[in-house]
């Protein structure tokens, strides 16, 4: 079989520890190598030495840098924090969703030079890009249209006709969206409502698959500086905020209990979780760890009983059923540990439902109900109760491997129109 000469657009990638990159490297592990030869086009860190930059990697990589010269944006960005002082505008609709896509605007210009130029010297058969971040779903657009080539766009999270990112600035980018999609030649998502909603659009009559997130199959022992303890122990990886990853629901209801526990956090915006704490008196329960890379997190796992996760809605969107499956999720039932979740109805419940029967979710953001799960989840542990066996089925079905195989499918597929 002739190799496969793929251009991968990942916005982040190594050594870059955030959360985005761990499904395309799963992706990268595990692709015949025989068979594809990648090309990642990323982002160029300044911080970053170029021996961090090559250090354990194996693929490709080309880096493109950024261009500062948004100044009009960077003002309307000091003037959105002005205004938040005075209109309730979400800080991390700010700081996320506003400031983050200028950031990446500035990625755009540079980042379709070095593609071009790798498709003219490297004959590339195929584009894949894995969003968010959306800019990239745009960069792929324009390579399409010029070089046409088989463009794979892979949403990690969903996009505006999804029913996702529904925020002021959001809404002026369904048109975007609509042109990006009637150009791509295959769709994939990652949850079954997400599915669904995209096939549904007449545009993308059979251009849709769906691929789940996976889990890390290898699984390494580090030392951690989380000292093992009797207390009763929730972890937490990821961002805290003020909309839907709020943590006064999760504290306020440790407050009310009697037995003794620690909360381990880690990830991004510890600093608020630590204001809530203070709020209700129990900081001292709480440990905060920056983030770590996805391999160095299995000690942690190890050390907890329950593992926390929150998912909410964005800004003021309600949904009935929530299409989203939180790519930690699938980490967390890969463990066989139990999951204490705060959620609506959608993918995400029934996923942890379906797969982890003494998993507790509560849909209704209730005090009683949530203290409630905690104590029922205190209780398993304390009588050693606690069933720790991933389920067998999941772990096949979620198997990094078992993806992987979706998404060369998807390539031949698509090389085969």
């Amino acid at each position: 079989m002739q190799q496969i000469k793929a251009l991968f657009i990942c916005y982040h990638f190594l050594p870059n520890k955030n959360v985005a990159i761990n499904r395309t490297v799963r992706f990268l592990n595990h692709l015949p190598k025989n068979c594809l030869d990648p090309i990642i086009l990323t982002t160029k860190n300044p911080k970053a030495t170029v021996a961090d930059q090559q250090q354990n990697i194996d693929w490709q990589i080309e880096r493109a840098g950024k261009l500062k010269i948004n100044f009009i944006s960077y003002l309307a960005y000091g003037g959105m924090k002005s205004l938040s002082k005075i209109f309730p505008i979400p800080s991390d609709f700010i700081e996320y969703k506003f400031y983050r896509f200028i950031d990446q605007q500035e990625w755009l210009i540079p980042a379709y030079l070095a593609a071009k130029r790798i498709i003219q010297q490297q004959n590339i058969d195929l584009i894949y890009v894995s969003c968010p971040p959306y800019i990239q779903a745009y960069l792929g657009y324009l390579l399409k249209k010029q070089f046409n080539i088989p463009l794979v766009i892979d949403y990690r999270d969903r996009w505006i006709h999804g029913g996702g990112y529904k925020s002021p600035v959001g809404l002026r980018y369904r048109q975007l969206e609509q042109r990006i999609l009637k150009q791509v030649d295959r769709l994939i998502v990652t949850s079954p409502s997400d599915y669904d909603r995209y096939n549904e659009l007449d545009f993308m009559e059979d251009k849709v698959s769906l691929i789940y997130n996976s889990y890390d199959s290898l699984r390494h022992s580090h030392s951690c500086d989380v000292q093992d303890s009797d207390k009763f122990t929730i972890l937490y990886t990821g961002t805290w905020d003020e909309t839907i990853r709020d943590p006064h629901l999760l504290l306020q209801a440790l407050k009310h209990c009697d037995f003794d526990y620690q909360v381990i956090s880690i990830g991004d915006n510890n600093k608020y979780l630590l204001q809530v704490a203070e709020q209700y008196g129990i900081s001292d329960k709480i440990i905060c760890k920056a983030w770590q890379a996805k391999d160095e997190l299995e000690t942690y796992f190890e050390k907890s009983n329950v593992l926390f996760c929150i998912q909410g809605y964005e800004y003021h969107t309600k949904e009935e059923h929530l299409p989203y499956i939180a790519a930690k999720t699938i980490d967390y039932l890969s463990t066989g540990k139990p999951i204490l979740g705060q959620m609506p109805p959608g993918d995400n419940k029934d996923l942890i439902e379906k797969f982890s029967p003494q998993s507790v979710v509560i849909s209704d953001n209730n005090l009683d109900s949530m203290t409630a799960a905690i104590k029922q989840l205190h209780h398993l542990w304390q009588s050693k109760q606690v069933d720790t066996k991933p389920n067998p089925r999941f772990l096949e079905q979620f198997h990094p491997r078992e993806q992987t195989q979706r998404l060369f499918e998807v390539f031949n597929n698509v090389l085969k129109r």
